[in-house]
């Protein structure tokens, strides 16, 4: 699932992917590849298992969509979704989260130059660097949860939880990249499906619960606070069911995983359908204004007019794209199964894995960027007097 999505075979999609083959286990990414699945033209697959052994390495590693997802998580959505979890969070776990932040743009070069060498003991090597800065993400998120654990059937509460939840997530992906350049091959996944997961648990399993926390800290009304609540909850509870669902090859796990994280995604994008085009929603500077964020002090970022509207209008976007491509992660689940015809994966990779990823969660980030979600410092010592 991606922003939730499912995958062929066995092992959770991410929003830049979905559906195809029938193969279920460790086997070629590509017999014979072409110029529309990988680059550069011509070029030798990197060493897959199969039934004729291991395949000789290529001097350049193919690349393909699915590996172009993988660079994207590390290098775009995580750095887009500290930004907004350090704006939410504030100084809740500002130690950790400042490390995660400062080492996120060596951590993602790492992470592509993993992807550009052929898979073993130094893409590994390369991989573990970043899943150390998903490692301290995930730190920062304990300590969130930690703080606000009390809260959490309370807005405050939930939206904390529900960042710490997505930060969790972010390093299960980061392990799944190591995982992946070492060239394993866990319950038996393909190597088309490691790469899924690592997508899956980057986009889906991270920005989808980001952006569920970031829509409701400017929740106002009932409408959007009853669709982010119920969009926070399931956005945390989804990822697991779709993992379970390819590990434990569960035809009902992973059907009930896609419908889990498919109502996230469109709960989540109604709420900030709702926030994006009311009048008043995102009027941050109203003073009072405070949303669904922890206690404190709030100090709304000052964003150009000009820029806030485009902040507004990517928001609406991002709102609109889930709505079919999720569709077709469901449809997906369910025809795996059934035994009825699904899209290729390629196939889904371009539509489902492109909508979802680059306009619901990449969009939505840089909307609440540019329209400024509500800034967290640390409550001012209170001033007591006489008189």
């Amino acid at each position: 699932g991606s922003t939730g999505s499912t995958t062929p075979g066995r092992g959770p999609a991410g929003p830049t992917s979905s559906s195809t083959s029938t193969t279920t286990r460790a086997g070629p990414r590509c017999a014979t590849p072409a110029p529309s699945c990988a680059w550069p033209p011509g070029g030798a697959c990197r060493r897959q298992r199969g039934r004729d052994g291991p395949r000789p390495r290529a001097s350049v590693p193919a690349i393909d969509l699915i590996d172009v997802a993988v660079a994207a998580g590390p290098l775009v959505v995580a750095a887009l979704g500290l930004s907004l979890v350090d704006r939410l969070v504030g100084d809740a776990a500002a130690g950790a989260l400042r490390w995660a932040r400062r080492l996120q743009p060596a951590g993602a070069l790492a992470a592509l130059g993993s992807l550009v060498v052929a898979e073993g003991a130094t893409a590994g090597a390369l991989a573990g660097v970043w899943a150390a800065v998903c490692l301290c993400a995930a730190v920062a998120g304990a300590r969130v949860a930690s703080r606000r654990w009390r809260h959490a059937l309370a807005l405050p509460g939930l939206g904390a939880l529900t960042l710490a939840a997505g930060l969790g997530y972010l390093a299960v992906g980061g392990a799944w990249l190591v995982v992946s350049r070492l060239d394993l091959h866990p319950f038996g996944l393909s190597t088309d499906l490691v790469r899924l997961t690592v997508v899956h648990f980057h986009f889906a399993a991270f920005g989808l619960p980001v952006l569920g926390a970031a829509a409701l800290a400017a929740v106002d009304w009932l409408a959007s606070r009853l669709a982010l609540v119920s969009g926070c909850t399931t956005s945390v509870a989804g990822p697991p069911l779709v993992a379970a669902g390819f590990a434990l090859d569960s035809s009902l796990l992973l059907v009930l995983g896609a419908l889990v994280v498919t109502y996230a995604a469109w709960a989540v994008a109604f709420g900030t359908f709702l926030l994006a085009t009311s009048t008043s929603a995102l009027d941050l500077d109203t003073p009072g204004r405070r949303g669904g964020l922890p206690p404190g002090p709030v100090a709304p970022p000052r964003r150009p007019g000009r820029a806030r509207a485009v902040g507004k209008a990517l928001l609406v976007g991002s709102a609109l794209s889930p709505i079919i491509p999720m569709l077709l992660a469901v449809e997906w689940a369910v025809a795996r199964g059934t035994g009825l015809p699904s899209l290729s994966l390629h196939a889904m990779a371009s539509t489902h894995g492109v909508l979802n990823g680059v306009g619901f969660v990449v969009a939505g980030m840089v909307g609440w960027l540019l329209v400024g979600v509500p800034l967290q410092r640390p409550a001012a010592p209170a001033v007591t007097g006489t008189g």
